[in-house]
């Protein structure tokens, strides 16, 4: 889907940001009720582990892709611990700055990738 963006930005020569639901991506609708909150620990411990090893792969092949400006991700869940509940809604965002052409789209990829991230993540800095 990556290498698709980027041939459509390509084509009406735009810059972009990819947006990534990690709920969708990641299958966090898998388990919707756990008996107790160290159930719920444990396994978004292990969904984490597969998300930051997905990310890393999608950073690094984004990075190639010159049109990606950013990358967004977005997590929502809304688990039933026992007999509670709650709406967690997570956001993080990356922004491609080691390009020349960063400064032709840097203003408008701050703003929305601070939407996710108020000081987003650079590129240069990982």
């Amino acid at each position: 889907m990556l290498r698709k963006f980027n041939g459509g930005l390509a084509a009406i020569d735009r810059f972009g940001i990819f947006a990534v639901a990690l709920e969708d991506v990641m299958e966090m609708g898998d388990v919707a009720e756990f008996d107790s909150q160290h159930d719920y620990d444990g396994w978004l411990q292990a969904k984490r582990a597969g998300m930051e090893a997905i990310g890393q792969e999608l950073i690094q092949r984004a990075a190639s892709l010159p049109r990606i400006a950013g990358l967004i991700q977005t997590e929502t869940k809304d688990p039933i611990i026992g007999t509670g509940t709650t709406l967690r809604r997570l956001g993080n965002s990356l922004l491609f700055d080691h390009r020349p052409t960063f400064i032709s789209y840097e203003t408008t990829a701050r703003a929305i990738a601070a939407c996710f991230n108020p000081i987003p993540v650079l590129y240069s800095e990982l």
